[in-house]
């Protein structure tokens, strides 16, 4: 038979205490700020599209081709979060961005 290990309690000031010398600075599980999310983002080095996304007119083609793309999780999340259509909207980001680049025109 194993000895029980007796209850500990802590207080809110002790547990803080705790928390800072192990370097926890949040909660763990509380969501990111969006302050964070925005230093993140803008200190992502894949983050370098030089594309004036201003000027870019997007238009939703009739005929498409089936195809296996692989997206980073959160481009599909960003697509999928408004709705049905998120795969139209990808392809319409994606025609924008070929016809930016001089690429193909769209045809009917």
């Amino acid at each position: 038979m194993s000895k029980k290990e007796p209850a500990v309690r802590y207080s809110a000031d002790e547990l803080r205490a705790m928390a800072a010398r192990s370097g926890a600075d949040k909660p763990p599980g509380r969501p990111p700020t969006n302050d964070e999310i925005e230093r993140a983002a803008a200190s992502d080095p894949d983050d370098d599209l030089s594309i004036d996304w201003s000027q870019i007119a997007v238009s939703l083609p009739r005929n498409k081709s089936g195809v296996f793309l692989r997206l980073d999780p959160e481009v599909l999340e960003h697509f999928r979060a408004a709705g049905p259509g998120h795969q139209t909207r990808i392809n319409a980001v994606l025609r924008a961005y070929v016809e930016a680049q001089g690429g193909a025109r769209r045809t009917g």
